[in-house]
């Protein structure tokens, strides 16, 4: 009888996954950080190159809806980055005022 030919898998098993990526909630943190971090810059960006803004104003020039950058906003004020101008502004369609923030140290970014 002659010898049984060997089992050989030379194709890539399709469901292995690499190590770094079996965690798919660390995955997704390592995702959520970058893209806390772009927002971060971007609001400090529009703060040193446009000025004083409020909220809104910066999501609306973010392309982003405000409860998308308002974590970022309170990371910023927590890290002593931005502070409150002491100004209110209304949005255009609404009676209620937001508060107006500057970078604490402007000079530093620019």
């Amino acid at each position: 009888m002659p010898e049984p030919i060997p089992y050989s898998n030379s194709e890539p098993d399709l469901f292995a996954f690499p190590p770094a990526r079996t965690d798919p909630m660390r995955l997704a943190a390592s995702v959520a950080a970058a893209i806390s971090g772009k927002r971060r810059d971007q609001i400090i960006a529009l703060l040193r190159d446009i000025g004083p803004m409020a909220l809104w104003q910066l999501a609306e020039r973010l392309g982003l809806h405000d409860n998308q950058i308002s974590g970022r906003m309170t990371d910023l004020k927590r890290d002593g980055l931005i502070e409150p101008t002491g100004d209110r502004i209304a949005r255009p369609g609404s009676t209620a005022t937001a508060e107006v923030y500057r970078l604490v140290t402007p000079e530093r970014y620019g």
